[in-house]
């Protein structure tokens, strides 16, 4: 493993509309996890979700939930969140 350089990044983070209701969530639901720790881990899940393997493929990442009827869903997370777009939409 390569050392890692003692480097530290400020980042100030502008939210509006959609994005500062979803942050407002997200603190509401993890209350004890700081702001700055909450970025370190959606640095680390972007990177985890970027990572590609030997083939040079990128893993796909699912997430299952209850819908709103109660049904469970699987979906792929970077579609669901918007990260990237549906592969079966044309």
């Amino acid at each position: 493993m390569a050392p890692v350089p003692s480097k530290t990044t400020t980042v100030t983070l502008r939210l509006s509309g959609q994005w500062h209701v979803l942050w407002e969530r997200l603190r509401a639901s993890v209350p004890d996890v700081s702001d700055a720790e909450l970025l370190r881990q959606g640095v680390a899940l972007r990177m985890a979700l970027a990572a590609v393997d030997g083939k040079g493929q990128r893993p796909k990442a699912f997430i299952q939930f209850h819908d709103q009827a109660g049904k469970l869903t699987t979906v792929d997370l970077e579609e669901h969140v918007g990260i990237r777009a549906s592969e079966d939409k044309g």
